[in-house]
């Protein structure tokens, strides 16, 4: 879908979905581009790729061309993630109206049943081992307060992302899965967040809901996902899967993947160079880490193509040794130091 058609479809789903989700899925795709650049800083594909004028990765030539690389794939992926929890989490905040706070779970014991255990267990006679008190413990909490709507996040983000991009059906299917993937990191990853209530902070009660993980945790183990990601074969792609260095005939490797593997149709190009076409501009100019061996991803001999590097001293300054005064200032000394850094030729 081109940047133009792109846009147009955005300001349309604005009317029917509420302006405030739209501002929410931006946001949601541009933590997911953060976190991204986060995982690939030293990796000669740093995500840049993704970033467009319209803040839509899709739009960008990467995607919008129709690659099928494992980067490809972690892209789809993140993106997708990104949007449900920034909506998930919105959806609790009450901003978008559409959505509606998540209901809380039943209790696991009732309220009688709990004041019983105790009134027990304070006069000796609860006959519980410290395993048996510890899981009745855990289950002594109240479920309240606005959960964040994961079911709501990822329907939006699948109504959006996955009803859109080139119509190409070797590369649809690549993104549907791998979209899939990255709601279920989501979902698979929600959790008990908890707030104590009682005297003196004793937490003798708690009130829980239910939360996303912090996208950081997403983002890992998604890039563990990119680190085994499964190269199909795009000409039986609902069937067929050949393992990443795999020395079995496409016969011997049919198979259904794995649902929560993200998965590739074509192999990486080096990202080296300066490529238009897909949005990549090269490694000329990066950092590097000059110290590191050659099989460190981060490495001068790596990261710059076997180009060679130049280095050079530059003259740091930043605030340091800062002190809190009474009230209500801070005074802090001014450091200065010399680093040295390496930039790939």
């Amino acid at each position: 879908m081109s940047s133009d058609l792109y846009t147009r479809d955005v300001n349309r789903r604005s009317i029917n979905d509420g302006v405030n989700g739209i501002l929410i899925l931006f946001q949601g795709l541009q933590i997911a581009i953060h976190e991204c650049k986060h995982q690939f800083k030293n990796q000669r594909w740093n995500c840049s790729a993704l970033e467009t004028r319209n803040n839509i990765p899709h739009t960008s030539s990467f995607l919008s061309s129709g690659t099928g690389y494992p980067e490809t794939a972690f892209s789809y992926a993140i993106t997708s993630a990104g949007v449900a929890h920034a909506v998930a989490r919105a959806c609790a905040l009450g901003k978008i109206k559409e959505c509606e706070c998540v209901p809380p779970p039943t209790k696991s014991l009732s309220a009688g049943r709990r004041k019983e255990i105790f009134r027990q267990f304070r006069n000796g006679n609860a006959g519980l081992n410290r395993a048996q008190w510890a899981n009745v413990e855990a289950q002594t909490f109240e479920h309240a307060g606005c959960g964040d709507n994961v079911n709501y996040g990822n329907d939006f983000s699948r109504k959006f992302l996955d009803s859109r991009g080139h119509s190409m059906f070797r590369t649809s299917e690549m993104r549907l899965h791998n979209n899939r993937v990255g709601r279920l990191i989501v979902s698979n990853n929600m959790r008990d967040k908890c707030k104590c209530h009682g005297q003196s902070g004793s937490c003798s009660q708690r009130t829980c809901w239910k939360a996303p993980p912090v996208f950081k945790t997403v983002g890992d183990e998604l890039k563990r996902k990119y680190d085994n990601a499964l190269a199909i074969d795009s000409d039986n792609l609902s069937n067929e899967i050949i393992e990443e260095n795999s020395v079995q005939t496409p016969s011997a490797a049919k198979q259904n993947f794995p649902k929560e593997s993200l998965i590739f149709l074509e192999r990486s190009p080096t990202y080296c160079d300066v490529d238009p076409s897909i949005n990549v501009q090269g490694t000329r100019g990066r950092y590097c880490n000059a110290n590191a061996s050659r099989n460190d991803t981060s490495s001068c001999a790596h990261l710059c193509c076997n180009r060679g590097h130049r280095s050079y001293e530059v003259r740091r300054m930043e605030k340091c040794r800062c002190k809190f005064h009474w009230c209500c200032h801070v005074y802090c000394d001014t450091c200065e130091w010399t680093e040295r850094v390496s930039v790939c030729n």
